[in-house]
């Protein structure tokens, strides 16, 4: 008996779009953001150094910003510090020394990185500064703002082979944002981040709740929307996904490529509530927006295969795999997707029509035999398979490809039996 492919496509759909990454969560009243300056509340020695030091980034000069910052007589200061050591270094070892520039005009920040030069080495071992600080004045949610953004920082750029193990840092970072923002010492960016690492860890009610708190702060941030979006259709909220994930796209007018992967999330939401006529609606638009991608033709194939019309669907699938015919596991996981729901004999005639679309290109010929060969072996009819598996071979040969053989000739062995 043939069964509805809707719930197959319904998990790939979400699956795909987890390893690309709205009603808002209202955060509490009791717990009111400090808004994106989160050194508005600083003592006024300290916020005027740090108003010093912002100038001078402003105007690139990030070594002359940290000497405007002093000593460490204020967690406000430390916090400064660390951002500045963060996102402004040109050179750093293991982030507990850096080496800060005064760029000249023309200079490039990214490219003093790849070639610093001679400069240097500042000691800054943040975990040691907070330390002494906190065995004099105790500890502050500014301290945790501080902390939480550096290792954070630190878990971006060394990941394990740091002095601390990943699962460590990334506990000290979700601790420490999580005490920053809880206590309302947070920008947009914290809580953000601390939003992504709850969604790394498919704690999506959370990650939602979180990505409203930033965003309450920052509407335009395109990651936050995307994220935001992704997080509450992983809950199941596929209707209030909809509208950050236009907001996503729109913020990406920049870049083409995350703009459509945010526009896609919007179609998979139409299609996850099952209204394909909206979800046909936006894929024909991206078709025509975006004709050089794969993405909308793939998803087409998604919508028409949940809804049951196997051809239309297989039109659209050959569709995407000729605009991206390296993307050969797809093809084959949506050619088992078939078999396994009963539609063995489409997912012959779609193989057999990307086999006449790639004609003379060997390399995809021989995998698309190959394929071929099992879907005919899955069907037991050896007859058909035995030719197919003697074209892959041939075109293989003719690629320069020889590590299949033994996978070709186990299948011939399955022919036999």
């Amino acid at each position: 008996m043939k069964m509805t492919l809707f719930k197959f496509f319904l998990f790939s759909i979400l699956f795909v779009s987890l390893t690309f990454s709205a009603t808002c969560v209202a955060f509490s009243a009791e717990k009111k953001p400090s808004g994106n300056d989160v050194y508005a509340s600083a003592p006024s020695f300290a916020k005027k150094r740090i108003k010093n030091a912002d100038s001078l980034i402003a105007s690139k000069k990030y070594k002359s910003a940290w000497d405007a910052l002093g000593a460490d007589d204020s967690d406000y200061i430390i916090a400064k510090k660390v951002d500045v050591c963060t996102q402004y270094f040109a050179n750093t070892e293991a982030h507990t020394s850096f080496a800060f520039k005064d760029l000249k005009k023309g200079e490039a920040l990214n490219e003093v990185r790849l070639n610093p030069g001679k400069l240097d080495m500042i000691s800054y071992d943040v975990e040691k500064v907070v330390q002494q600080y906190e065995s004099q004045n105790g500890t502050s949610p500014c301290i945790n703002y501080a902390l939480g953004n550096y290792y954070y920082e630190v878990l971006l750029l060394f990941g394990d082979n740091w002095i601390k193990t990943e699962p460590e840092i990334r506990a000290l970072a979700r601790d420490n944002l999580k005490k920053a923002v809880d206590s309302g010492f947070y920008d947009a960016r914290t809580a953000q981040r601390y939003a992504n690492l709850r969604m790394e860890e498919g704690l999506y009610d959370e990650s939602v709740e979180y990505y409203a708190k930033s965003l309450a702060l920052d509407d335009t941030n395109a990651n936050a929307l995307y994220n935001y979006a992704l997080s509450l259709m992983s809950l199941g909220k596929f209707d209030e996904g909809i509208e950050p994930a236009t907001k996503a796209a729109k913020a990406y007018k920049d870049n083409k490529d995350f703009q459509l992967d945010a526009y896609i999330l919007v179609a998979e939401a139409y299609l996850c509530l099952q209204n394909f006529t909206q979800a046909e609606k936006e894929l024909f638009r991206l078709k025509k927006d975006f004709p050089d991608s794969y993405l909308p033709d793939m998803k087409l194939g998604d919508m028409y295969a949940a809804d049951n019309k196997i051809d239309k669907a297989s039109e659209f699938y050959l569709n995407a795999f000729e605009k991206n015919p390296k993307n050969l596991q797809w093809f084959y996981q949506t050619l088992g997707l078939y078999v396994h729901s009963g539609y063995i004999e489409n997912a012959v005639i779609l193989c057999d029509n990307a086999i006449k679309a790639f004609e003379g290109k060997s390399s995809v010929l021989g995998y698309l035999y190959t394929f071929l060969a099992n879907l005919h072996i899955e069907a037991k009819d050896y007859d058909k398979a035995v030719p197919a598996i003697d074209s892959a071979e041939k075109f293989f040969e003719a690629a320069g490809i020889t590590n299949l053989n033994e996978s070709l000739e186990q299948m011939r062995q399955a022919c036999r039996k």
